[in-house]
This record gives structure tokens, C-alpha cells and sequence, in this order.
């Protein structure tokens, strides 16, 4: 059974594989994770637009309902 490598030997081993390659190849490798690792916060967005927009028009009924005489 394979004992795991614990700290600085796992990192010296990691260290052996990252300098076998090239300068170009670990800036392809960076700028491929760069793109992929970045999430869209675009969803999220979308979200806390509809939250706002929903606690707009909840507060909007609710100064309404307290003083229906705004309405006049």
C-alpha cells in the first residue's frame, strides 16, 4: 500500500512535474484555468435584481396598505 507524501516532499515532487514544462506551455496552462476558473456572475446578478425589484414593490404595498389615503 502507497503511503502519500505528506508537506515539503509533495511539494518538491509537485515542483519536479510543474519544471518539466516549457514557458510556453505553463502560460497556455495559466491563461486556460484563468478563463475557466472565473464564474459568471451573471446569474447572481440577475438574482439580487429581482430581490430588489420584488423589496421595492413589497415596501410600496405596505406604506399603501398602512395609509391607503396616499392613493388620492
Amino acid at each position: 500500500m502507497d503511503v502519500m507524501p505528506h508537506g515539503d516532499e509533495l511539494d518538491a515532487r509537485f515542483e519536479a512535474l510543474v519544471a518539466q514544462f516549457d514557458d510556453k506551455e505553463l502560460r497556455r496552462m495559466r491563461a486556460a484555468a484563468g478563463r475557466r476558473g472565473r464564474p459568471s456572475n451573471r446569474p447572481r446578478r440577475l438574482l439580487l435584481a429581482v430581490a430588489a425589484l420584488l423589496a421595492v414593490a413589497v415596501a410600496a404595498v405596505a406604506v399603501l396598505a398602512s395609509q391607503p389615503g396616499l392613493l388620492r
